[in-house]
Protein backbone atom coordinates (compact mmCIF):
# COMPACT_ATOMS: atom_id res chain seq x y z
CA UNK A 1 0.00 0.00 0.00
CA UNK A 2 0.97 3.60 -0.71
CA UNK A 3 2.58 3.20 2.72
CA UNK A 4 5.40 1.07 2.39
CA UNK A 5 6.00 3.18 -1.06
CA UNK A 6 6.00 6.36 1.35
CA UNK A 7 8.38 4.67 3.76
CA UNK A 8 10.94 3.09 0.80
CA UNK A 9 11.44 6.57 -0.94
CA UNK A 10 11.68 8.81 2.10
CA UNK A 11 15.21 9.58 1.34
CA UNK A 12 14.10 10.19 -2.04
CA UNK A 13 14.69 13.94 -3.11
CA UNK A 14 12.01 15.78 -5.12
CA UNK A 15 12.37 19.11 -6.22
CA UNK A 16 8.93 19.91 -5.45
CA UNK A 17 7.35 18.60 -2.23
CA UNK A 18 4.30 17.29 -3.94
CA UNK A 19 5.92 15.11 -6.29
CA UNK A 20 6.50 12.07 -4.00
CA UNK A 21 2.67 12.14 -3.30
CA UNK A 22 1.68 12.65 -6.74
CA UNK A 23 4.25 10.39 -8.38
CA UNK A 24 3.55 6.99 -5.71
CA UNK A 25 -0.05 7.57 -6.61
CA UNK A 26 -0.07 7.93 -10.47
CA UNK A 27 2.78 5.56 -10.95
CA UNK A 28 2.60 2.94 -8.07
CA UNK A 29 -1.33 3.14 -7.15
CA UNK A 30 -3.09 4.43 -10.10
CA UNK A 31 -6.90 2.98 -8.79
CA UNK A 32 -6.12 5.18 -5.72
CA UNK A 33 -5.39 8.04 -7.77
CA UNK A 34 -9.38 7.99 -9.15
CA UNK A 35 -10.83 10.73 -7.44
CA UNK A 36 -7.46 12.37 -5.85
CA UNK A 37 -7.24 15.64 -7.64
CA UNK A 38 -3.16 16.06 -8.72
CA UNK A 39 -3.36 19.83 -7.70
CA UNK A 40 -0.30 22.03 -7.67
CA UNK A 41 -1.92 25.05 -6.86
CA UNK A 42 -2.13 23.96 -3.18
CA UNK A 43 -0.01 23.84 -0.75
CA UNK A 44 2.58 21.17 0.04
CA UNK A 45 0.16 20.71 3.84
CA UNK A 46 -2.92 20.81 2.14
CA UNK A 47 -1.82 17.89 -0.42
CA UNK A 48 -0.54 16.00 2.49
CA UNK A 49 -3.82 16.17 4.72
CA UNK A 50 -5.69 15.56 1.37
CA UNK A 51 -3.87 12.67 0.20
CA UNK A 52 -3.68 11.62 3.81
CA UNK A 53 -7.65 11.39 4.09
CA UNK A 54 -7.93 9.88 0.88
CA UNK A 55 -5.73 7.06 1.24
CA UNK A 56 -7.55 6.43 4.77
CA UNK A 57 -10.73 6.12 3.30
CA UNK A 58 -10.12 4.54 0.17
CA UNK A 59 -8.35 1.90 1.76
CA UNK A 60 -10.15 1.75 5.09
CA UNK A 61 -6.25 0.99 6.42
CA UNK A 62 -4.56 3.99 9.21
CA UNK A 63 -1.17 2.86 7.96
CA UNK A 64 -0.21 5.97 7.09
CA UNK A 65 -0.69 7.68 10.03
CA UNK A 66 2.69 5.80 11.42
CA UNK A 67 4.44 8.41 9.06
CA UNK A 68 3.77 11.00 11.60
CA UNK A 69 6.75 10.52 13.39
CA UNK A 70 7.93 14.63 12.53
CA UNK A 71 6.07 17.24 13.37
CA UNK A 72 5.83 20.38 11.05
CA UNK A 73 3.92 23.28 12.91
CA UNK A 74 2.18 23.66 9.61
CA UNK A 75 0.96 20.43 9.41
CA UNK A 76 -2.25 19.03 11.92
CA UNK A 77 -0.64 15.79 13.96
CA UNK A 78 -2.38 13.70 11.95
CA UNK A 79 -0.70 14.43 8.92
CA UNK A 80 2.58 13.10 8.08
CA UNK A 81 5.15 15.26 6.85
CA UNK A 82 6.31 13.77 3.34
CA UNK A 83 8.65 16.46 2.02
CA UNK A 84 12.14 16.19 1.28
CA UNK A 85 14.62 14.66 4.54
CA UNK A 86 16.51 17.55 6.25
CA UNK A 87 20.22 17.70 5.38
CA UNK A 88 20.88 16.50 9.15
CA UNK A 89 18.93 13.36 8.41
CA UNK A 90 20.69 12.76 5.13
CA UNK A 91 23.99 12.81 6.82
CA UNK A 92 23.24 10.37 9.28
CA UNK A 93 21.58 8.15 6.95
CA UNK A 94 24.58 8.36 4.45
CA UNK A 95 27.31 7.94 7.30
CA UNK A 96 25.73 5.08 8.67
CA UNK A 97 25.35 2.85 5.07
CA UNK A 98 28.72 4.38 4.50
CA UNK A 99 29.73 2.44 8.13
CA UNK A 100 27.56 -0.78 7.57
CA UNK A 101 29.24 -0.96 4.21
CA UNK A 102 32.83 -1.52 5.80
CA UNK A 103 31.83 -3.10 8.77
CA UNK A 104 34.22 -5.89 9.08
CA UNK A 105 36.57 -4.90 6.84
CA UNK A 106 39.18 -3.91 9.79
CA UNK A 107 39.38 -7.61 10.84
CA UNK A 108 39.50 -9.40 7.65
CA UNK A 109 42.99 -7.12 6.48
CA UNK A 110 44.40 -8.27 9.59
CA UNK A 111 43.82 -11.68 9.23
CA UNK A 112 45.89 -11.46 5.68
CA UNK A 113 48.70 -9.41 5.95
Amino acid sequence: MPYEALETTKWSMCSDPRDRVFTILSLLYPSLSKGFALNYMLKPEEVYMNFTLHIMQETWQLDILRLCRTRSPSLLSWVPELSNPSRTNLLFYSDAAVASKFKGRDSSAKKNP
